[in-house]
């Protein structure tokens, strides 16, 4: 039975909702009173409480029959396809280009670009036609400079910025806003597992903190209250944007601690 028509503006579809930034995210918009569809591979997470405003559906990003089953979602729970969209799906892998099997560089792209690419293309037709909507891609620092040993990652968030770019100049004219955030590292599950990679994750970890200049990574929270704000009103003249939340490592990449000279 379909819901009550809700303001599309109100209901959301947030990817790698069960864990993390899309987690942080889905909290947040949930707070805020919205509706909300999470995707992600995993069971919903525990501490999201079941009600009349989440939705979830356990499924793949990168492929087609989730984005139907999402907006069909959206349609019979809350009477409306969403108004906002926020991409946070991601999958990454170790290693150069050298050390990276053709197969991992799919595998990668496939869920970092190409999910996005399947978001868009189902949720973007009602948004033109209603000449509003707003996307957020999170996209990463590693869209805009290279780090070393993410060979598969760091080429699909190259690309990934440039889909956010290419969308929002094709649809501006339609009232949709596209734009990404470029974190730096979070402390989520997903860099968990990059931890593990490596043969000391404890001295790994204080050597990824001592590089930013807040002394510190992020936490969730602090790229998800980034993200819901540029699905709001109150960044309503932005599009095609990269905002950079990344505790002042771009600002000097060879930051040093100078701090008991």
């Amino acid at each position: 039975m379909t819901a009550p028509t809700a303001d599309p503006a109100q209901v959301a579809i947030v990817t790698g909702a069960a864990s993390g930034v899309g987690l942080a995210t889905t909290r947040l918009l949930l707070q805020r009173g919205c509706r909300v569809v999470g995707i992600d591979l995993a069971n919903q997470a525990a501490t999201l409480a079941d009600g009349p405003c989440l939705a979830w559906l356990t499924g793949d990003v990168s492929a087609p029959e989730t984005w139907d089953a999402a907006t069909r979602m959206a349609a019979q729970r809350f009477g409306v396809t969403p108004g906002v969209l926020v991409l946070n799906a991601a999958r990454l892998a170790v290693g150069s280009v050298l050390e990276t099997p053709l197969s991992t560089f799919r595998d990668v792209f496939d869920v970092n670009v190409y999910g996005a690419v399947l978001g868009l293309q189902a949720c973007l037709p009602d948004m033109i036609s209603r000449r509003a909507g707003a996307v957020v891609v999170v996209v990463s620092v590693n869209g805009l400079q290279a780090e070393q040993g993410l060979a598969a990652y760091n080429s699909s968030k190259g690309a990934l910025l440039q889909l956010v770019r290419s969308a929002a100049v094709d649809h501006a004219r339609s009232q949709v806003r596209i734009n990404a955030v470029c974190p730096t590292t979070i402390d989520t599950p997903f860099i968990r597992g990059q931890l593990d990679a490596v043969s000391d994750p404890a001295r790994f970890r204080a050597e990824m903190e001592a590089r930013h200049p807040l002394g510190r990574i992020l936490r969730p929270e602090e790229v998800a209250s980034v993200a819901v704000f540029l699905t709001t009103d109150d960044a309503s003249g932005m599009t095609g944007s990269s905002v950079v939340v990344d505790c002042g490592l771009t600002a000097s990449p060879d930051f040093m601690d100078d701090s008991d000279e």
